[in-house]
């Protein structure tokens, strides 16, 4: 089955931008949704790391991609420190060499 840039491009909008408006009156409406919808993620994130030391069944992308997520949503105050089998995931990477490397490169350092 073939499918058209326009049923691809209408799929991304829905994920990406399920809710947009000029109106100012909706925007905290909008915010609250989308906290709502990364909430979620979150916790999808956490329950497949259940058990599991990586995100798949060994190290990927994946992982030190997640970890940016996991530092994004700890600045901007999410309490994904709650979140048990995520932050095992970011104190795993954090062992890690190289991304020792890059955050002392970058000059990251995480919230407290």
């Amino acid at each position: 089955m073939s499918v058209s840039a326009s049923n691809k491009l209408t799929c991304t909008q829905t994920i990406m931008h399920g809710c947009q408006s000029a109106d100012s009156s909706a925007f905290a409406g909008i915010q609250e949704a989308g906290r709502n919808t990364f909430d979620g993620y979150l916790k999808q994130i956490d329950d497949r790391l259940n058990g599991r030391r990586w995100f798949s069944d060994q190290y990927t992308v994946a992982d030190p991609y997640l970890f940016v997520f996991y530092v994004w949503a700890l600045r901007r105050g999410y309490p994904v420190q709650e979140l048990k089998n995520f932050t095992t995931l970011k104190d795993s990477l954090l062992q890690r060499p190289a991304v020792q490397r890059v955050l002392a490169k970058e000059k990251i350092s995480l919230p407290a």
